[in-house]
């Protein structure tokens, strides 16, 4: 890999300045495993797993308004979404509450 400013002649090179590097790396989605790049203030989900989640909360928290003393079972079988998932949102969810 060629630096910024260095022809490979020491003669003729240039003083060149490294930029400030903010610091990404890839992971892989918790959903879905696909590869994306993590920044400093992104999630571990890519966007259309970010995408599906929203619509997933917006579901629960609806059935919930409606319903407001149902248990996960009663929101499986009133949603139809998997009780993996509703697991998985609920522990999530207490995760998010305690930092």
């Amino acid at each position: 890999m060629r630096r910024q400013g260095y022809n490979g002649d020491k003669r003729n090179s240039r003083q060149y300045s490294w930029k400030a590097v903010v610091p990404m790396s890839l992971v892989n989605c918790k959903d879905c495993g696909k590869l994306q790049l993590k920044e400093s203030w992104s999630r571990e989900y890519c966007a259309d797993c970010l995408q599906k989640r929203t619509k997933l909360s917006i579901t629960i928290r609806g059935f919930l308004e409606t319903h407001p003393k149902a248990t996960i079972l009663d929101v499986h079988r009133g949603t139809g979404i998997p009780l993996g998932k509703l697991l998985d949102y609920q522990r999530e969810q207490r995760e998010q509450a305690y930092t």
